[in-house]
């Protein structure tokens, strides 16, 4: 088991206050979805969102929005991205990070994960974020519906 470390330079969003959040259970900070230290295929993250897709009108999904520092132009969000160890091999989900103008669009989708798996080893972001002033992190159910789909952001962070 291995445990990420934080990086002291970093502004993690689990810090940060959202402009809005919609998520199955809520937006979760710094523990997976039953409330123990969030990990995905025996890594532990100390910082961490868990965003799980819930149905509403405008389709299955999750997702957070941050106002970026408008002093600190030119950042990377990076992130690890999985199902967390939680769901017991199960659940599955789609990630989404999107920039935009304001904090309720129109955005732009600057990567989509493939559908990712319980048991599953996370995928690794660096995401240049550009003049973006808004951020949204998304999550889907995969098309299957959202049982045990515990989608954890973690480590994510933005650093220069």
């Amino acid at each position: 088991m291995v445990q990420v470390e934080a990086d002291p330079n970093a502004i993690y969003l689990s810090d940060l206050q959202p402009v809005s959040s919609f998520a199955h259970g809520g937006l979760i900070r710094d523990r997976d979805y039953v409330g123990n230290p969030a990990e995905i295929a025996e890594r532990f993250y100390p910082k961490c969102l868990t965003l799980c897709p819930e149905p509403s009108p405008e389709g299955t999904h999750g997702e957070v929005v941050y106002a970026l520092p408008v002093d600190r132009g030119g950042l990377t969000l990076r992130s690890d991205i999985g199902i967390s160890s939680s769901s017991l091999g199960n659940g599955s989900a789609a990630f989404l990070v999107q920039t935009g103008a304001s904090a309720t669009g129109p955005w732009e989708t600057v990567y989509e994960s493939p559908i990712l798996r319980g048991g599953q080893e996370p995928l690794t972001l660096a995401l240049p974020l550009g003049a973006a002033t808004h951020l949204r992190l998304y999550t889907t159910d995969a098309g299957d519906g959202i049982n045990s789909d515990h989608a954890v952001w973690g480590g994510v962070r933005l650093t220069p």
